[in-house]
């Protein structure tokens, strides 16, 4: 189960100490180590369908897919792999990246090529690798022997294990869901013990009914029981062994405050089962209400159940061992109080090329088998062999002719005599592989079988390897029934059917009473015992768990956990890379490389007759029939058929010459890092260290072919997924590698094609779960940020704070602003998970229907906070909602808490953070969050941005102030108001609190001091020369009417600079503009016309380019409200005032960010109305429709309602707030009144340079869109200062009554825009109350 966050965050300093030794699960085909789980995957079952389709259908139009596609795929013999490996031909094997390649097996390799051959398929053992023991009522009957005394027999029990998980594998083994339910409580000789609190309904119904109970789930993260719980259930072990006097165990109270509590001692396990037993419903009754509100210990009932895997145990080696075998089954366990019984049973399947074959004496077969017969039961003409010494042996083509027992289970006649025959391994061939869940004679259809079949590619050979299905292949169920009658044949009322075989009418599957049969098959796996052996003990071998990965990621860790870590890590890797470790493990002979099938049964005991509870029956009745079940013809013939016989040794050596090439290129890449990891404060390239984690990913490929490791947002786009799901073989596209250096031993990776998160602009990495899951959460977040900055270096975005000139300072500030993000989920997390809590606490509590919708209120508050694009900042509805989630529902006058520091500046919160980071002890002080990530981030963002200001050549005594002024532009972007702090102090002694509240906020919105002389202050004597160089250039390219110039950097305070320009302005681009395919040809004719037929001279083409750049600057505040019911006016002039004071409101729109397209679009919006000669103007002019043009401008929020406020079109009714049409409800202005208003717009900016611009927006839109261009804080007007107080007291009055308009809107959503920096991602915002 994939860890999660929460779980990860509750481990101090964020990391998580994973297991990686001992085995806690029953072996799986392919596990996915917790190293490589949760990055978004391919999903296995694809796999097998390009195996079966053999081709990428629907291909979409994306430039990597079609690039891949477009190359051929190389045949390479895997003879050509084994030369290269032989001879360490390391560059060749380099080489062989660079294309799209396939392997195909040599003959040489196959066990039996021409079949010319006598080829033998046999079983080479049976072995028991799971068990799995559920009681059938209150206790622990399932750790209990069949025997009341052993002295042999130890039960210790651990109450410190209660994190453990139940392996997700064996989920479906279980009659109820175990989420919240588990608890590992100890062992039994090789056994390990859980409790289960499992729901009384499935103890009290009959195994018939169990099937359909399965859907009770607890509100828990994991299988393991929730802290409460298990606490619980540690002080009822407490109260059972205090009232069995046990040593020295004493429950001083014994309902106390649930808090951490373990008790670890070996006791007499009969004597706690009674006491169990006996004690249990009492000690609820007497539980207080506090522990019983949940009802989880009113519903459930604690059983025990015994797990044991990995043990591998031999079954049936010989006929001496049998009634061993049965007396150890019969004493193991006692089956009167098991529910049920899941176990697995694994058989090796071998191919043997016999040189000599020895007979079987007939007296041999005929004592160890009985009669044998001609055929199976049911078969036409099957006669019983009377005279079996005289019966021919082999027919007329030299073939073994085949005889049966009695039961029709397949026998023997003939046998290599030892060191006669040839022995080599096998894989299954996954193109045959579906086809053993068919009938034989049926179509096989990948997409419609039953059985869920999935299919994992080994040593890049794609139609080579593994299996795993959800069920038993087709031949093998076919033999279920009758073992299932056997099972019930003393049931009252079943009439026995003479007929004892396995095989004859065998279409029931079920037993005879109604409902699931007694014996079931769970699910199957087959693989090469190659796999079970290198890791027969531990869970993954070291090729899987990315230890290259984690060693040169961890040279930048910190505290002395993690540098410990890396320091096992780089010492682990320096004696022995993973991959040479695998080498010596397969290397030498005797290598197991047989076939090995496993089966997984359950056996509902609950449903058995009493006198057959017992291991005896167990043995003889369903484990012995299972094992005989592989040698049934039907069987026989069906494995044979997808298997691949392979010679002898080839099956431990195919993994490593296939994988050369990649563990070549691992083995440079540690060569190459080795000599910089020695030394100290060093740090790897981000893009080396993901290029090694995306090749260690291969590897582990290669291994198991488990698809979920291949990351597909960043492997596919280099190939190298692609290439595995497609060809078998890896490739990585010369776009992101340079394959020519690569063969010189050079790595050479071309950063600039690393794709991107678009949501979060973040740098996609395939190494995160390594680093948290080693060194922990933070420690990864500050590798992100720095990974993010250090490629912004080499590719900063061109569309990031266009308004900063110097290159270094742009990248300063995003820098600061990555930061600044990870500081603001800590914000985030701080919050939700305090009023989550609390909001938990009172619902649980909360009786009053009312107040508990309060509660909920609160909770969608929260969860629209948490969504918000600028969770800091001011804007009403997020601000309204943190206060809404903050303050309790039942205050009268809910309110964020006020520090009593005042209202800061910036500038304080900004040196706040750079102090507390330049301290050397990391010891946390505000503003900075408790358990936060930020810290370390920040650390390394500033240590950044000074690196990147010495290359700059900025002067030493100035980078302080060059980082301050970074972080107080990022923290203008991202919109930080106010921030969380920590409650006032005391007038009591004592030092001053550090730890930050959800409940208090301290405002940073105060005005800022003088600004510090810009960057010439930065520059060396040559930059400033090119800085004048520059100035001079700029000075006769404005002076130009046709020169180029930017309305973003002109805005409306130096329109009046531009007045002479018979140009549109740079933003004025068919690359601002978004034409989606489909759209008319008309949308992108209006664009060009405009570009064709601006004229600045004309009344309208001048008020349209102001107008938008005004609306560009009330960004992302550019919509009107919805609800217009204060309207009670209805003459045009009235309804003018109205709509002049209508406030601006953000609705948070996808693509509302960036300001450029917006003076694009607005303009031909607005001149595609007034010009007739225009497209869309001749589309008015016929009638035409026009839905896509106003659809496509009103999700921008340009619609009619925008031209009324801008004063360019005149209201005529109310139909202009909802959809009017243009020449009904909205008709153009006069020529004269255009031409009068442009007049008076350039009169106001030639006025006053400074208040110019105010008073012609005032003048052109009115006073509020004249007070939020200035409120907007981007610098488009600066207001009159008796303008700033009369606005803000003019307009308090209709703020009032618009309180409810701002959040009655029924359509508020949005997406983070893909160009924005944020941790949150696309969102649908819900609707407000």
């Amino acid at each position: 189960m994939p860890l999660t966050q929460s779980q990860i965050a509750d481990v101090p300093g964020g990391a998580f100490n994973v297991d990686e030794d001992e085995i806690d699960a029953p072996f799986a085909v392919a596990p996915i180590p917790a190293q490589y789980d949760g990055d978004g995957g391919h999903m296995q079952e694809n796999v097998g369908k390009i195996i079966a389709c053999c081709r990428q259908e629907g291909v979409p139009p994306v430039d990597y897919l079609q690039q891949f596609n477009s190359a051929p795929p190389r045949k390479t013999k895997l003879s050509s792999m084994k030369r290269l490996f032989d001879t360490k031909n390391s560059r060749d094997a380099l080489r062989l990246l660079s294309d799209r390649r396939f392997i195909t097996i040599d003959d040489d390799f196959k066990l039996n090529p021409t079949g010319e051959l006598d080829m033998l398929m046999h079983m080479s053992g049976h072995f028991l690798d799971y068990v799995m023991y559920m009681g059938n009522r209150r206790g622990l009957d399932a750790a209990l022997p069949n025997i009341n005394v052993n002295h042999t027999m130890e039960f210790r029990l651990n109450l410190n294990m209660t994190h453990r998980l139940w392996p997700t594998s064996n989920t479906g083994d279980l009659p109820f869901i175990p989420t919240g339910r588990m608890m590992c409580i100890g062992s039994r000789m090789q056994e390990n013990i859980w409790l289960a609190m499992v729901p009384k309904t499935i103890l009290e119904c009959n195994c018939t009914e169990r099937v359909h109970l399965n859907s009770d789930t607890l509100d828990a993260p994991t299988s393991a029981m929730t802290r409460e719980h298990s606490l619980m259930i540690t002080m009822f072990f407490a109260h059972i062994l205090h009232s069995m006097r046990f040593q020295d165990v004493h429950c001083i109270e014994k309902y106390p405050e649930l808090t951490t509590h373990g008790v670890k001692h070996s006791t007499n396990i009969l004597m706690l089962h009674i006491a169990f037993r006996n004690l249990w419903k009492n000690w609820v009754r007497q539980a207080p209400e506090l522990w019983k509100r949940d009802q989880f210990l009113l519903d459930n009932y604690p059983v025990a159940l015994t797990m044991r895997y990995g043990q591998n145990q031999d079954l049936r080696r010989s006929s001496n061992s049998t009634q061993v075998e049965r007396e150890n089954w019969n004493k193991d366990h006692d089956y009167e109080h098991v529910m049920l019984f899941s176990f697995s049973l694994a058989s090796h399947i071998n191919f043997s090329v016999v040189h000599e074959w020895a007979n079987v004496p007939p007296e041999v077969i005929l004592a160890r088998e009985g009669n044998v017969f001609t055929a199976p039961p049911g078969h036409h003409g099957r006669q019983e062999i009377e005279d079996l010494e005289n019966y021919d042996l082999l027919d007329e083509d030299g073939k073994e002719i085949p005889i049966y027992t009695a039961e029709g289970y397949m026998v023997l006649r003939r046998a290599p005599p030892n060191n006669r025959s040839t022995s080599g391994g096998a894989f299954l061939d996954l193109t045959k592989a579906p086809t053993l869940f068919v009938p034989e004679d049926a179509e096989e259809d990948f997409n419609i079988r039953a059985v869920p079949c999935y299919l994992y590619p080994l040593a890049f050979t794609k139609t080579l390897g593994n299996m795993q299905a959800d069920g038993l292949i087709h031949s093998f169920q076919q033999q279920l029934p009758l073992i299932n009658r056997n099972l019930s044949t003393h049931l009252a009322g079943h009439d026995e059917d003479d007929n004892d075989s396995l095989f004859g009418d065998m279409n029931d599957n079920h037993n005879p009473m109604d409902g699931q049969p007694i014996l079931q098959g769970l699910r199957c796996q087959a693989y090469n015992s190659l796999s079970h052996r290198v890791r027969e003990r531990i869970k993954f071998h070291s090729v899987q768990l990315g230890r290259i990965t984690a060693a040169v990621s961890g040279c930048t860790a910190t505290g002395v956990s993690a540098v410990s870590k890396w320091e096992r890590c780089l010492q682990e890797c320096e004696f022995m890379l993973p991959h040479e470790q695998f080498h010596v493990k397969v290397t030498g002979g005797s290598q197991p490389q047989s076939m090995r099938f496993e089966n997984t049964y359950r056996l509902e005991v609950s449903a058995m007759m009493p006198e057959d509870k017992n291991g005896s029956v167990v043995y003889d009745r369903v484990i012995t029939p299972l094992l005989r079940t592989w040698m049934h013809p039907d069987v026989q013939r069906s494995v044979r058929q997808v298997l691949v016989p392979l010679a002898a040794d080839v099956v431990p050596g195919i993994f490593e010459w296939t994988t050369y090439p990649i563990t070549c290129f691992l083995q440079l890449s540690w060569d190459n890092l080795l000599p910089q990891l020695q030394q100290p404060d060093v740090s790897i390239d981000p893009h080396v260290i993901e290029i090694i984690s995306v090749f260690e990913r291969v590897l582990n490929y290669a291994h198991t072919g488990a698809a979920r490791v291949l990351i597909r947002a960043l492997m596919d786009r280099t190939w190298t997924s692609l290439g595995l799901m497609f060809d078998g073989f890896p490739c990585v596209w010369g776009r992101f590698l340079n394959h020519d250096e690569l063969v010189r031993n050079n790595i050479r990776i071309y950063s600039k094609q690393w794709p991107l998160d678009t949501s979060t602009q973040r740098p996609i990495t395939s190494s995160r779960r390594v680093q948290e899951l080693t060194y922990g959460c933070k420690h990864y977040e500050s590798y992100i940020a720095r990974f993010t900055i250090l490629h912004a270096m080499k590719n900063l975005p061109q569309h990031v704070y266009v308004d900063v000139g110097d290159p270094c300072k742009r990248l300063a500030c995003f820098a600061a602003e990555v930061g600044l993000h990870v500081y603001i989920e800590d914000i985030k997390h701080l919050v939700s998970e305090a009023v989550s809590k609390e909001l938990r606490d009172l619902f649980l509590d909360e009786d009053d229907q009312i107040n508990a919708e309060l509660i909920r209120n609160r909770d969608l508050a929260l969860q629209r906070w948490c969504d918000s694009m600028n969770p800091l900042s001011y804007t009403e509805s997020t601000l309204m909602d943190l206060i809404r989630a903050v303050s309790d529902h039942r205050d009268e006058d809910p309110h964020l808490r006020d520090p009593q520091l005042g209202t800061q500046t910036l500038s304080f919160f900004v040196g706040k953070i750079i102090t507390v980071c330049k301290q050397g002890n990391t010891r946390r002080q505000p503003p900075f969050i408790q358990d936060g990530k930020a810290l370390p981030v920040l650390k390394m963002t500033i240590a950044e941005i000074r690196q990147a200001a010495l290359s700059a050549r900025v002067p030493a005594d100035s980078i302080s102030s060059f980082t301050s002024h970074a972080f107080i532009l990022a923290c203008k972007k991202l919109k930080i108001n106010h921030i969380p702090w920590v409650h006032p102090r005391d007038r009591g002694a004592g030092a001053p609190s550090t730890y930050i509240s959800h409940k208090v906020w301290l405002s940073v919105g105060a005005a800022e001091p003088p600004p510090v002389a810009d960057a010439v202050g930065y520059r060396t004597p040559e930059e400033t020369s090119r800085a004048l160089v520059r100035k001079s250039s700029q000075r006769l390219i404005a002076g130009d009417p046709s020169g180029a110039w930017s309305a973003l950097q002109v805005k409306l305070l130096h329109f009046h600079t531009v007045l002479h320009k018979a140009v549109l302005p740079l933003e004025c681009s068919m690359a601002n503009v978004n034409i989606p395919k489909t759209s008319p040809d008309y949308i992108s004719s209006m664009y060009h016309w405009v570009l064709q037929n601006f004229d600045m001279t004309k009344p309208i083409h001048f008020l349209a380019l102001f107008a938008s750049t005004a609306f560009s600057g009330l960004l992302p505040a550019i919509h009107s409200p919805s609800d217009h019911s204060l309207l009670n006016r209805h003459s045009e002039d009235s309804r003018m005032q109205y709509i002049r004071s209508l406030p601006w409101i953000e609705k948070n729109r996808k693509g509302s960010t960036d300001p450029s397209p917006f003076i694009f679009m607005f303009t031909a919006y607005i001149l595609g109305f007034y010009e007739t000669s225009s497209p869309v103007g001749e589309r008015i002019r016929k009638a035409e429709c026009l839905r896509k043009w106003l659809d496509k401008n009103s999700a921008k929020g340009m619609t009619l309602l925008s031209l009324c406020r801008f004063g360019l079109a005149s209201p005529r009714n109310n139909g202009v707030f909802h959809a009017g049409q243009w020449g009904k409800d909205v008709i153009a202005l006069l020529d004269s009144t255009l031409a009068g208003k442009r007049d008076a717009v350039v009169e106001y900016l030639h006025s006053s340079p400074e208040y110019g611009a105010f008073d012609a927006i005032q003048y052109l839109a009115g006073s509020t869109t004249a007070m939020a261009l200035v409120e907007n804080g981007s610098g488009y007007v600066k207001a009159r200062p008796m303008a700033q107080a009369s606005g803000s007291s003019s307009n308090s009055a209709s703020a009032k009554r618009m309180v409810n308009i701002f959040t009655e809107d029924d359509d508020i959503s949005t997406s983070a825009d893909a160009t924005a920096i944020t941790c949150t991602g696309p969102y649908k915002r819900p609707r407000l109350s």
